[in-house]
């Protein structure tokens, strides 16, 4: 999802180094590895999508959005654990 996407580049998940943070995301793109992002709802009831976020444009190509026509349902997981 969005959150997760927007978490990936925080440096405190690189031992809070810029520098690794972009090692890592170079080294990804080396490999020709991308990232699919789905939007979520977040905790204020707004859809957040890949557009909706602060990626920095060097690293912007590695973010892939899904659409949200492809896969938006707006229920919970409970909601769709009950309806079985």
């Amino acid at each position: 999802g969005a959150d997760t996407a927007e978490r990936i580049l925080q440096p405190r998940f690189y031992g809070g180094s810029e520098d690794d943070l972009d090692r890592a995301m170079n080294q990804l793109r080396r490999r020709n590895c991308r990232f699919l992002v789905a939007g979520r709802v977040n905790a204020e009831g707004n859809f957040v999508d890949l557009d909706s976020l602060n990626i920095p444009m060097k690293y912007r190509d590695l973010f892939t959005p899904i659409p949200a026509s492809r896969f938006r349902i707006d229920l919970s997981s409970t909601q769709l654990r009950g309806s079985g």
